[in-house]
């Protein structure tokens, strides 16, 4: 855990690195299926032109 390596100084701050790190892991597990990553990015732009949009108006 690269990332948690550079907050060593800061026990609080490395826990809740490494935690966020486990729990992003985790997430990726829900969805191995590529097909389906790649239905939730496409998703997922397209609502962010939406609001981009939106926010235009």
């Amino acid at each position: 855990m690269v990332q948690a390596g550079r907050v060593e100084n800061y026990p609080v701050l490395r826990a809740r690195v490494e935690t966020h790190i486990t729990e992003t892991q985790l997430a990726g597990m829900v969805a191995a299926d590529e097909i389906v990553k790649g239905r939730l990015l496409c998703y997922s732009f397209e609502q962010m032109e939406i609001a981009c949009e939106t926010a235009k108006r």
